[in-house]
């Protein structure tokens, strides 16, 4: 909340910006509930320019503008008057990127097409940093914009539990569900930690724990076996983070022993995004180097070139922009 308070009274300092927010949702405070937000409102009074006459009732618009408009381009929340009017979309046939310009380094952004958009279709974004997660956790990161996810066929396999598994209405599942949630939740505060010291000075520090991680991980990947789908959200993850993990260690056993993981965790993300986005990079760039430690030279040359054929896509050829 504190973030966007700042973004938004830092709109006011400029009264030509202050107008350009009038294109963006919500254009008036109407319906709008100063009660929730008294606090945010206050800190970006007290921010704001003395000179401003902006009233608590456009502030709070100013919020909600910066809350439901506000795009992550290179690490800022910037708004960008056209391109955050582009709806949003869990199946996007485009994405937002950020990039320099060359002559003075002012951040802009860049709309790219991740498939073909046919003469009249809506071009549409994701609103959603993660799409390989499930209904449930796309509904929690679209809740401020006042709208939920699209249904999608992808999202059976990111929540199904394994045919064997017990029934819903078996006691035993209710037991296995918890454990697998407090399993998760240990991997994921663990994952966390190491994420937080992970560049401090102490190097030793951040490898310790994500040993740690990773320990947590590799146990929920057997709890989960034959208990959860083979395509469920929760050992994507638990998979994609080990497999990082056997990436950092440098010992090639440890990264040829990783190749599967990755492939599993390619295998689930093709089927949440488009042909050409940018989280697969990551993840072909991991299986690439695996499978490089494993001797699969022919399946290493694979993930490679699809990664040449991402960045085709998703790089710009602008003679302007910086590299």
């Amino acid at each position: 909340m504190l973030t966007a308070a700042l973004l938004a009274a830092a709109l006011l300092v400029d009264s030509t910006v202050h107008g350009l927010t009038r294109a963006l949702e919500p254009q008036t405070a109407d319906g709008l509930v100063l009660d929730q937000a008294t606090d945010a409102v206050a800190e970006m009074r007290r921010r704001a320019p003395a000179s401003a006459t902006v009233d608590d009732r456009e502030l709070l618009r100013l919020l909600h503008v910066v809350q439901r408009n506000a795009l992550e381009l290179l690490g800022h929340q910037a708004l960008c008057v056209r391109a955050s009017m582009i709806n949003h979309s869990c199946t996007p046939n485009a994405t937002h990127m950020g990039f320099r310009r060359r002559a003075d380094g002012a951040l802009c952004c860049c709309i790219r097409a991740v498939r073909d958009i046919r003469a009249g279709e809506e071009v549409r974004i994701s609103y959603v940093e993660d799409l390989a997660c499930g209904a449930a956790e796309r509904a929690a990161a679209l809740a401020h914009h006042g709208f939920g996810p699209d249904a999608r066929a992808a999202d059976g396999p990111l929540e199904a539990w394994a045919p064997t598994a017990p029934a819903p209405s078996d006691p035993r599942r209710a037991q296995l569900e918890r454990e697998l949630s407090a399993r998760n939740s240990a991997a994921d505060a663990a994952w966390s930690s190491a994420a937080r010291a992970h560049g401090e000075s102490d190097t030793a520090a951040p490898k310790q724990l994500f040993m740690q991680a990773a320990a947590h991980y590799a146990q929920l990947l057997q709890l989960g076996s034959g208990v959860l789908g083979e395509g469920h959200a929760m050992l994507l993850q638990a998979r994609l983070r080990l497999a990082k993990v056997m990436m950092m260690s440098g010992a090639q056993r440890s990264q040829a022993n990783s190749l599967p993981l990755w492939q599993a965790a390619l295998a689930v993300t093709r089927t949440c995004v488009p042909t050409h986005w940018p989280a697969l990079l990551e993840l072909l760039r991991g299986a690439a180097a695996a499978a490089t430690a494993a001797g699969a030279e022919a399946a290493a040359q694979a993930y490679s070139a699809e990664v040449r054929n991402v960045l085709a896509v998703l790089q710009p050829q602008c003679a302007d922009v910086a590299e």
